[in-house]
């Protein structure tokens, strides 16, 4: 009997609009009534997540940011973070500069970036939340110790971008898409997988009582520790062999499919 669900937000619990569909909102608030623990663990910052968990009428926690920050929902306080080194986090911001990325900086609760001028509207469109716009993006990094680096860009760019952590900083970094034209960069030993678990100790449920939903190389980890693991359909082919089930896409009511099928 599944006694938790675990949601990641993009690409699972949105549709192409950013939208809870009517069908995915009425199948986890049927799955909250039948008292089962519904939580999300998102790559965004907790800021960008309250609408969605307001909407759904969430409590207890939610972990933000690949899971490198646990929220309590009823305070808004952080329970724990794992911030980035300082001087790595400089270095590989002066390697993204060279590439022509554009930067976001995860800290506390917000994000801050230079802007987007330039970046095609189709790469920015699924942040969907608000940014605090700043100066420099260097300067402010010094004071605003990152939680998690977000990069956006050319996927070519990324990619070289890649390889230059992996090689640098491989043992220190996770380094991971979470769509096609957006890169992540967390410190290692905290990702969706060591937040899932922190939140079946909080809910006292056991592995093999718990389901997770993503669609992305950031839900891998999470896949991980999940009794039972679903992709989404509109999850990249490697992101599907690591599940043990694929439900519909998120525009076909993927997330609802599923709680259906093997939730409810």
């Amino acid at each position: 009997m599944i006694r938790l669900l675990a949601l990641d937000i993009d690409g699972t619990l949105l549709d192409k609009e950013n939208k809870i569909r009517d069908t995915v909102r009425e199948a986890v608030k049927t799955t909250l009534k039948k008292g089962i623990e519904v939580a999300v663990l998102s790559g965004r910052n907790y800021d960008g997540m309250k609408m969605y968990i307001e909407e759904l009428g969430l409590k207890g926690m939610a972990a933000a940011a690949n899971g490198v920050q646990i929220v309590n929902i009823a305070s808004n306080e952080i329970v724990c973070q794992k911030e980035m080194d300082p001087e790595i986090s400089k270095d590989i911001i002066n390697e993204a500069v060279k590439l022509d990325l554009t930067i976001v900086n995860f800290a506390g609760l917000m994000v801050y970036t230079e802007g987007f001028e330039g970046i095609p509207p189709e790469y920015i469109k699924p942040l969907n939340q608000k940014f605090v716009f700043i100066e420099n993006i260097m300067e402010h990094v010094k004071e605003n110790t990152p939680i998690k680096l977000l990069m956006v860009g050319e996927r070519e760019n990324l990619d070289e971008f890649r390889l230059y952590v992996e090689k640098s900083y491989g043992n220190e970094l996770n380094v991971e898409y979470s769509m096609t034209n957006l890169l992540e960069v967390y410190s290692k030993g905290v990702d969706k997988g060591k937040a899932l678990e922190y939140l079946m100790k909080f809910y006292g449920i056991g592995r093999h009582e718990t389901l997770c939903i993503g669609d992305s190389e950031n839900d891998i980890a999470m896949f991980q520790v999940s009794g039972t693991a679903v992709a989404m359909g509109n999850a990249p082919e490697h992101v599907k062999e690591k599940a043990d089930q694929v439900t519909e896409s998120s525009e076909c009511d993927g997330v609802a499919f599923a709680i259906e099928k093997w939730v409810l």
